[in-house]
């Protein structure tokens, strides 16, 4: 597969690069291209920080705010599915409901599995609910507000599970798809499973996610450790 100049790892010394590619298609008006680097900027950010000092979590959602903006611009649904999807940042503002119903809508009207796959993943992280809302809470009891928690989070889950994100990527055989649902099942169902975190493991190891691998292995002797099976 082909790579674009906007395929970066995920790492900090990403930042520069991608900043100015987002710079060079800002300045020659190449509304799709930027829309895409915006949105590879949203994810880099919220998972490696930014390099100025601003905060991670409201500068990733600006970005994709913004990429969202150029990509319904541009037409490009598979980009725009995505950009919808990572621009859901936790604890910032948005529709964010309405964003991963329309990524999960567009991903199926283009038959685009991987970005379906991802989507369905990302409903079932709990949404964590804005700073804005969570204000709001702090003057209820504590029964009160552990309630308004976990509504939230059953509403944002919309039913789905990594179950069906898991089938997702099994039909399309995505490695890495996979193994992070495999790791996210072995930690969240119960008795805890050593051996989804070893296939899990296996999968990231041979896709090449070597800091992925390792840390399904500290997560794998954390929550089941050999002495527990």
């Amino acid at each position: 597969m082909n790579k674009e100049l906007w395929d970066l790892p995920v790492k900090k010394a990403s930042l520069k690069k991608l900043k100015a590619l987002i710079d060079r298609y800002r300045q020659e008006g190449k509304a799709r291209e930027l829309g895409i680097c915006l949105a590879r900027m949203s994810h880099l950010v919220k998972h490696v920080g930014t390099d100025d000092g601003t905060d991670t979590f409201p500068s990733s959602a600006d970005y994709g705010i913004e990429a969202i903006h150029w990509l319904r611009e541009a037409g490009d649904k598979k980009e725009l599915a995505r950009a919808l999807r990572v621009a859901c940042v936790p604890f910032c503002d948005g529709p964010h409901e309405e964003w991963l119903a329309e990524s999960l809508a567009l991903s199926r009207e283009i038959g685009d599995r991987e970005n379906e796959g991802w989507t369905l993943y990302r409903y079932t992280r709990a949404l964590s609910p804005p700073h804005s809302m969570v204000a709001e809470w702090e003057s209820l009891e504590e029964s009160e507000r552990i309630e308004q928690y976990r509504t939230f989070s059953e509403r944002a889950k919309r039913g789905h599970t990594v179950e069906e994100a898991h089938a997702v990527f099994e039909s399309i055989s995505d490695a890495n798809g996979i193994a992070t649902c495999l790791v996210s099942l072995a930690v969240e169902r119960k008795p805890h499973n050593r051996a989804k975190f070893e296939h899990a493991i296996v999968l990231y190891e041979e896709a090449g996610e070597k800091e992925k691998a390792s840390k399904a292995r500290v997560m794998m002797e954390t929550f089941a450790p050999e002495c527990n099976q």
